[in-house]
């Protein structure tokens, strides 16, 4: 009885993740079908994130196939076929790209998902002190994460030399309708063509400054729309200001953003609330060591960045997310990443090594790099992420003795 009530949890689990991989995939995201199939593996600006998200989204799948005694060929071949009937449904679909890299990484996600499975199973019941070092092995992988977070998100400005725009229309941004009167870079002069000063404005950059622009406020934006953008090439920023709805923006190239992963930006939240089109407007942005100030008039806000919890804005940063969404996707970014120190840490010395690790991470991280203090919220997602791991083992202890 107990094995036919694990099948149909089983064949549950399985329809209830295709259906939700069809959901995520197959929902239209625009307004036109792009008529187009590309042969590029790793396509745009977020190649790579989006080839990451790709293995992530078909891991659970390839795992679920493999606890159900598919051998890793037959995973692999399954997502294969799930993968391109999403691709082909997808050329038909408004606001959806199908590519051959988006069938690879998906059926390489099948794969890498049954292979984890596999894994996981051989340690899934470890106890005393093979559980306790599978604990602090699971806290040391996470504060690796972290460490390349901040190396990831730490400022990666082009060589010289570099242009200015002003309002441009660019891919992939909207275009803001006001008129630029002037900006500096600490009182070097911005213009639209190439800038004179283009060595003395890239240090300044590096090394800390303040981005001013004074503009002729537009009508309000769509979505994020440049102000004023100095880059290298057509497609490599050094930084931008701009205006997303009632948000003044500012974004700076990363080291992520160079290995074509996402790139989170900095917000005044609805600070344009009181500006009305035609107002002259005087914004800037200053640096100073880990904290961007971003002024608008005389409304500033207090010393921003990045901190360990916005891993995951490297792999899907959504700008449409508020304020309070993007710190709870912080804490639960931290919860699933020490979920394992909890299912792993027993009672034991181990355990209290772990704690210690962990803590120790989350507060020294941020003092050797150029990442903000780990928030309240942060430390109280590392619990809930524990606790959790915690309760799994229990589940899956009680399942094992019903077997």
């Amino acid at each position: 009885m107990f094995w036919r009530v694990r099948s149909i949890r089983w064949a549950s689990a399985l329809a209830l993740y295709v259906l939700l991989v069809l959901l995520l995939t197959l929902l239209p995201l625009g307004p036109d079908a792009s008529g187009d199939l590309s042969g590029c593996l790793i396509c745009g600006d977020r190649g790579v994130a989006d080839a990451l998200l790709n293995v992530i989204l078909f891991a659970p799948l390839g795992a679920i196939l493999r606890v159900g005694g598919s051998a890793t060929w037959r995973v692999l071949l399954l997502s294969a076929c799930l993968s391109l009937l999403v691709e082909l449904s997808q050329y038909f679909l408004p606001g959806r790209d199908p590519s051959a890299g988006d069938f690879l990484f998906n059926t390489m996600g099948g794969g890498v998902g049954a292979e984890a499975a596999r894994f996981v199973s051989a340690f899934m019941y470890a106890t005393g002190g093979r559980a306790g070092r599978l604990a602090i092995a699971s806290g040391l992988a996470a504060i690796s994460v972290w460490l390349a977070t901040a190396y990831l998100l730490e400022p990666a400005f082009p060589t010289v030399p570099y242009w200015g725009q002003f309002t441009p229309e660019l891919g992939g941004y909207d275009h803001y309708r006001g008129k630029v009167l002037e900006a500096d870079v600490d009182g070097l002069p911005v213009v639209y063509g190439e800038l004179e000063h283009s060595d003395s404005i890239r240090d300044l950059l590096v090394s800390g400054t303040t981005l001013t622009s004074r503009f002729v406020a537009g009508s309000r934006s769509d979505y994020v729309a440049p102000i004023v953008r100095i880059h290298h090439a057509w497609t490599e920023d050094a930084a931008m200001i701009a205006a997303d709805r009632l948000d003044f923006v500012y974004k700076y190239r990363t080291r992520g953003a160079t290995l074509r992963l996402d790139q989170p930006d900095l917000r005044n939240e609805e600070v344009f609330r009181v500006v009305s089109t035609g107002d002259t407007v005087e914004a800037s942005v200053t640096r100073e060591s880990d904290s961007y100030v971003l002024r608008v008039a005389d409304t500033a806000t207090p010393p921003l960045g990045f901190t360990i919890g916005h891993g995951w804005a490297l792999l899907m940063y959504v700008e449409e997310f508020p304020p309070w969404m993007k710190k709870a996707a912080n804490s639960v970014w931290i919860a699933l990443l020490l979920l394992p120190v909890g299912y792993w840490a027993l009672r034991r010395w181990e355990t209290v090594v772990t704690g210690l690790i962990i803590v120790g991470g989350m507060t020294l991280v941020p003092v050797a790099t150029l990442l903000q203090a780990t928030r309240p919220v942060e430390y109280l997602g590392a619990a809930v992420g524990v606790a959790l791991g915690r309760a799994l083992r229990e589940i899956v202890c009680r399942m094992s003795v019903r077997a």
